[in-house]
């Protein structure tokens, strides 16, 4: 077994990484790290049913950085499902959002489950500067409900899962921005 350092956390310290595998691969570590590679989440996926992961068949994920959250912001993720534990979403949202006073300062939306491949929303900048009022919570639903492509399922059809997705993305942006929901 080997133990590195590979980098820094968020509270700078050590992040360490254990190499535990057979002692031929030991010996052939330099040549793995030479054949590496980095990739960034967008890349990882195809729009490709059959072979969705750009990961080839010889390859492994071994790690997944995560950037530490911009100052002041607050995220959050909700999946809506058929049942509860087990499973795959109908939709997923996720939602990272940093308030300038009463007013959105930065926006970004990442659904996943209603297309081939996670999916980031696309002209969220529009609402940058306004307030999370039912005027900006229609323009995202209007944006989530374009952007996503939901296949029909056995058990939902895709206009149901665009409208979950949709809603989904309201409630996660009015409940990180602190608004009270409607009853």
């Amino acid at each position: 077994m080997v133990v590195q350092s590979i980098g820094k956390t968020a509270e700078d310290r050590d992040q360490l990484m254990a190499i535990i595998t057979s002692p031929e691969n030991h010996k052939n570590l330099a040549k793995y790290k030479d054949i590496a590679r980095r990739l960034a989440l967008a890349e990882c996926y195809r729009d490709d049913g059959a072979a969705h992961l750009a990961i080839e068949r010889d390859e492994v994920l071994v790690c997944v950085h995560v950037p530490a959250p911009a100052a002041g912001g607050v995220s959050g993720y909700r999946k809506a499902r058929v049942r509860g534990a087990m499973d795959f979403p109908l939709a997923g949202v996720a939602v990272a959002l940093r308030m300038n006073g009463s007013a959105i300062g930065a926006l970004r939306v990442g659904l996943s489950g209603t297309n081939s491949q996670p999916l980031l929303l696309q002209g969220s900048d529009a609402l940058l500067g306004k307030p999370v009022d039912d005027a900006a919570l229609a323009v995202l639903s209007k944006l989530v409900q374009k952007q996503v492509s939901p296949m029909r399922t056995t058990v939902t059809p895709s206009n149901y899962r665009r409208l979950v997705a949709a809603v989904h993305a309201q409630r996660l942006l009015r409940e990180l921005a602190g608004e009270p929901r409607p009853h």
